[in-house]
């Protein structure tokens, strides 16, 4: 699987390697990812807001996630709690669709 990450709001490394590890791990568990794009933006000055949209690659239409913060580890620890459940949510419901047909491992 390739994971492209796209960091424009200059967020420190580890939350990019930990999010890069995440998305290894949720590989192992769905095997169907074929890519993955991470985009990190901020908004505001003072006070800044981070915005981060996953980009999906799956059989099918491409899943879009997007999730904003202004805590940096629950930025990224949110946004892929959120892909958990909807590539769970996908898997269960293409699988009940096609009951016969094992779609996702």
């Amino acid at each position: 699987m390739k994971i492209l990450v796209r960091n424009q709001a200059s967020i420190p490394n580890k939350h990019i390697r930990y999010a890069k590890w995440r998305l290894r791990k949720i590989k192992e568990k769905f095997g169907h990812l074929q890519h993955t794009e991470i985009y990190f933006t901020s908004e505001g000055s003072r006070s800044q807001q981070y915005k981060t949209t996953l980009v999906i690659g799956v059989p099918g239409n491409n899943l879009i996630l997007k999730h904003k913060s202004n805590d940096l580890n629950a930025l990224v620890a949110e946004a892929l709690d959120k892909l958990m459940t909807s590539l769970r949510k996908r898997k269960c419901k293409i699988n009940s669709k096609y009951p016969n047909h094992l779609v996702y491992s």
